[in-house]
């Protein structure tokens, strides 16, 4: 056949002669001859595209270029290379991504993170007074009352160890920043973007990663910023002004959701975490009720306790900033308030008792514009009042201490329900309530605890212990399952012989 072709055969013996040498051509041909399934026809158009045609060459000049053969394999040969490298470093990039090495490297950094952030903590820049000798003094909030004036802080030198902990602190963050950054390369060169972001469960995290890393480089230039001032610093003042802002240590905040990878670890732990995330939708419409509950009892307490709960009364616990009760002597409207309210509302502003030695408190009164006049007020609707022990005639006088928890207003007053809701030092809150609005009030209290924390509290509580049991439960099943599939595995296959 090939003959009749032209003679193809012969010709390609020829080639192999003069190109390969005889030795060559003798190998190739037998093993063309001893395939059955590769036609000599392809064979022979194999050895030709390998071997360089002679007759193309004395075409062109009579003689062979052997430097640009030599040339062409030589740049085969590196884009083999080339090609070669960049597989070997995806391979190896893949295996340091998917290690445990890189997993356990990081996992190291964001404690070492945390416990970083949790060592930041509010200091003054400024020096303790010569007579203070402890050389922590610095590090506590009472030494700034020896420096609370701009002018005298513009011009005291800063405590070098507190400035330079505060630097290396807020400067510790490019590291960690960088360390984030290299982790999310390695991952997403090793793993592809597809894979990193679309695979599993997997993804949520690293698509968590990808948020807090951009979050951590979008905040470096001003922490790079904050710790460069920090270190040129040369007065207390302008350290204080060198802050990153709260807005960025919020951001640096959420770098900690990176420790729910330390769940993994744990596989206890995880199955936990787990039952209570699919509970979560169980007990939705239980929160809405108890949600419903708090409120209720918010308003209640808002209408029979507002205006009218009293701590015991003691003079130690006045202070600057404190709620109290004031009876102002010559105001016309005392005798129409509740009997339950001991006197008009106002907060402590300031105290001067050596200007003022029996009335030493000056009390801020609430809702008293335009009154300054009929209650004996000054121009900034203020009154030096007494604390009861000493008073002379005439003077206003503190007759009670509004408790931190109350029914004054809506928001605290949802916080004191749920105080009572969880069973918080909720006796004193009792105990303020009696002692203003008499025993009946102990009701509302019993009411709150037995309705909400017996019984709706306890409930969320069992919707959580089912989801653990049916968990437990779906285990089981599983693993069931599993076994019977390896004994239908195992036996299925043997006859009634083989299993007697």
């Amino acid at each position: 056949d090939e003959q009749k072709r032209g003679g193809v055969g012969g010709g390609a013996d020829e080639v192999l002669g003069k190109s390969c040498g005889s030795e060559n051509t003798e190998i190739l041909l037998d093993a063309n001859a001893s395939s059955a399934k590769l036609s000599r026809f392809g064979t022979l158009r194999h050895l030709v595209a390998i071997a360089p045609d002679p007759l193309d060459d004395e075409e062109e000049g009579g003689e062979i270029d052997d430097d640009s053969g030599h040339g062409l394999n030589q740049k085969r040969s590196k884009k083999q290379r080339k090609r070669s490298l960049y597989k070997r470093f995806k391979r190896q990039l893949r295996t340091l991504a998917m290690s445990n090495g890189l997993s356990n490297f990081v996992m190291a950094m964001i404690c070492l993170s945390t416990f970083i952030m949790a060592l930041d903590s509010h200091v003054s820049f400024c020096e303790p007074p010569p007579e203070n000798s402890d050389p922590f003094a610095a590090f506590s909030f009472e030494s700034e009352l020896y420096f609370n004036r701009a002018d005298e802080r513009a011009t005291t030198p800063p405590n070098r160890s507190v400035r330079n902990y505060k630097a290396i602190t807020e400067g510790s963050n490019l590291f960690f920043t960088a360390v984030f950054v290299l982790e999310l390369l390695i991952k997403i060169g090793g793993l592809g973007f597809s894979k990193f972001a679309l695979d599993g469960k997997a993804s949520l995290w690293n698509l968590f990663d990808v948020v807090i890393v951009v979050i951590s480089v979008y905040e470096s230039s001003t922490v790079y910023s904050s710790a460069r001032c920090l270190f040129a610093a040369n007065s207390c003042l302008a350290a204080e002004q060198c802050s990153a802002g709260v807005g960025y240590a919020v951001m640096r905040v959420l770098r900690l959701g990176r420790l729910g990878k330390l769940l993994r670890a744990f596989p206890d732990i995880y199955k936990q975490v787990t039952a209570i995330g699919k509970s979560l939708g169980a007990v939705g419409a239980l929160m809405t009720l108890i949600l419903l509950f708090l409120l209720i009892f918010t308003i209640l307490g808002m209408n029979v306790f507002g205006g009218a709960m009293t701590m015991e009364f003691d003079a130690g616990q006045l202070m600057r900033g404190a709620d109290v009760y004031v009876e102002l002597p010559f105001d016309p409207w005392r005798n129409m308030r509740p009997l339950t309210m001991p006197g008009r509302r106002g907060t402590i502003v300031d105290v001067d008792a050596q200007a003022h030695p029996l009335t030493p408190w000056k009390v801020l009164i609430f809702k008293s514009e335009g009154l300054e006049r009929e209650l004996a007020l000054d121009t900034d609707r203020c009154v030096w009042a007494a604390d009861g022990s000493v008073a002379g005639p005439g003077a206003a006088i503190i007759t009670g201490i509004v408790p931190r928890l109350n029914y004054d207003s809506l928001g605290i007053a949802i916080i004191t329900t749920f105080q009572i809701l969880t069973t918080a030092n909720w006796n004193d809150d009792l105990y303020d309530a009696v002692a203003t609005s008499g025993a009946g009030a102990s009701f509302f209290f019993y009411t709150i605890i037995v309705a909400g924390n017996w019984m709706l509290l306890n409930m969320f509580i069992a919707i959580i212990i089912q989801k653990f049991a049916e968990q437990r439960k779906e285990a089981l099943d599983a693993n069931l399952k599993e076994m019977k599939r390896h004994f239908v595995a195992r036996f299925g296959p043997m006859t009634q012989d083989e299993l007697n």
